[in-house]
């Protein structure tokens, strides 16, 4: 099983992809003779046999020059000439790096990656992919901090400059092309819009995963709409916020909450969709146009959701002092995300320290499997349902190379397979029993359906499943299978 970075890093011609993605369900992809195509850089092109694709956006032959695009007109020229350094430096890096680890050249997600493996940089800036307050991946950065506008840490990896052209059978394009069909469906943008400006938290609660599919289709089909899309979701909840307590923070309403507002971790998970969408732009290239957008969410989280979870002891207290599992996965999706747009150290420090405390709460069986409690103290078994924010954020962290690793998701796949999946359906818990009090929450695989990314027999269960959802359920995992097999 092999960890892969689609998320944290790609170049994609997005509308040479969603023409040809077209182009498939148009002539059907069955047809013998017809075959998709695509490479590292996640172009897909149709034709008869293996053909090319563009490297870049700009449809230029300067895609692995880190320097071809330099500006010496411009007033921050000597900048410009650093940052151009310290990037190749960081190919040089990557490329020393590969030569230690050629058994495996993505590097091994965990306590082995890379990314945990500093370098100096003689001109100031970071040439690997852990960030501080003063380094920035790309080589210097001559005010002192991270910049939101220009920091990608997850950019520095070995595969960025490997132009390696993989096969997509005509199969797999057409499930590609009926997944993007049956998410269309099910999604219906205008009662998501609405939801979404309620000002009511468990509204935009309900839309996490909603917004993760719009930009897990996006990534199958290279279609910005989908990332349009998700930003109007994200800031339509923004502009529904209001402070209520005049204590300086946006709040929204919530008839469950004791103060009918403040109910956290309705807003916790909120948030998490929205940093979904300020990670997935402010990583990939192909979505510049809108990093103002992204830039704008990012600072609203940093206040309104991130310094309000650790400083507003609301309905569920302070985020630093919870111990509920999927309260913890909620958060530490908002912190990996945030992490990736803007390098604050203290969106780390939440995943190594919260992600330790869940990681050591992780119940291992005899035959290989997980389980997982609803509090890293015990109690209760965790449902299925709320157990995918937790799941969620498992697999991005290890994605990320941050506490969980390679091993931990093999054991959730196997999890699913052996527990959970009765060849019908999904159990309501996680060790396979059915329950009275979360009956049917079994069919909610959302935040589950991420690990059929690394495991093959989970892809085909779920693309079973799936045929058989409507509504959110169907949306999500439709959009998260049409990604992974776009990636494969």
């Amino acid at each position: 099983m092999q960890l892969r970075r689609e998320d944290f890093y790609h170049q994609k011609n997005s509308n040479h992809r969603q023409k040809n993605i077209s182009k498939c369900r148009k002539h059907n992809c069955k047809k013998p003779g017809l075959e998709a195509t695509k490479n590292d850089n996640n172009v897909i092109t149709m034709s008869n046999g293996y053909k090319t694709a563009p490297g870049n956006t700009n449809n230029n032959n300067n895609y692995n020059n880190p320097c071809a695009q330099l500006n010496l007109n411009n007033n921050n020229v000597m900048q410009n000439v650093f940052n151009c350094i310290g990037q190749l430096l960081n190919t040089v890096n990557n490329f020393i790096q590969g030569l230690f680890n050629n058994s495996n050249i993505t590097g091994q997600f965990g306590k082995d990656n890379i990314q945990n493996q500093p370098a100096s940089n003689p001109f100031g800036g970071s040439l690997n992919t852990s960030s501080s307050q003063n380094n920035t991946p790309y080589g210097m950065n001559f005010n002192g901090h991270t910049s939101i506008q220009t920091t990608n840490i997850y950019n520095n990896n070995m595969l960025n400059n490997q132009t390696q052209e993989k096969k997509i059978t005509g199969n797999d394009a057409a499930n590609i092309s009926n997944l993007q069909g049956q998410f269309d469906k099910n999604y219906n943008h205008a009662e998501a819009l609405k939801k979404a400006g309620s000002g009511v938290s468990y509204d935009m609660y309900r839309q996490r995963y909603n917004i993760e599919g719009l930009i897990s289709i996006y990534k199958a089909t290279g279609d910005k709409k989908y990332i349009n899309n998700a930003l109007e979701l994200s800031e339509a909840y923004q502009k529904a916020g209001k402070d209520m307590d005049g204590d300086g923070y946006l709040d929204w309403k919530s008839p469950t909450a004791g103060q009918k507002f403040n109910h956290s971790h309705h807003e916790w998970r909120a948030a998490a969709g929205i940093s979904d969408v300020i990670g997935a732009i402010k990583t990939d290239p192909a979505l510049a146009e809108f990093n103002n957008r992204a830039d704008n969410l990012a600072n609203f989280v940093d206040k309104h959701v991130w310094d309000k979870a650790h400083n507003v002891k609301g309905r569920n207290g302070k985020i630093q002092d919870t111990d509920n599992t999927h309260f913890i996965g909620r958060m530490g999706s908002v912190a990996v995300n945030m992490y990736k747009a803007t390098g604050d150290p203290k969106y780390r420090e939440y995943i190594e320290t919260k992600g330790q405390q869940l990681k050591d709460s992780l119940k291992l069986g005899s035959d290989g499997t997980y389980n997982i409690n609803m509090t890293t103290k015990g109690g209760e078994f965790a449902d299925v349902s709320h157990a995918g924010d937790t799941i969620n954020f498992i697999v991005e962290a290890a994605k990320a190379g941050i506490v969980f690793d390679q091993t931990d998701l093999q054991r959730l796949a196997k999890t699913v397979k052996t527990k959970m999946w009765n060849g019908k359906g999904f159990s309501d818990m996680i060790n396979g029993s059915s329950s009275s009090k979360y009956s049917g929450v079994g069919q909610h695989q959302e935040g589950w359906v991420k690990l059929a990314e690394f495991d093959p027999d989970l892809q085909s269960i779920y693309l079973n499943f799936v045929k058989s959802q409507k509504g959110a359920i169907a949306t999500n995992l439709s959009a998260n299978l049409a990604r992974i097999l776009a990636y494969n």
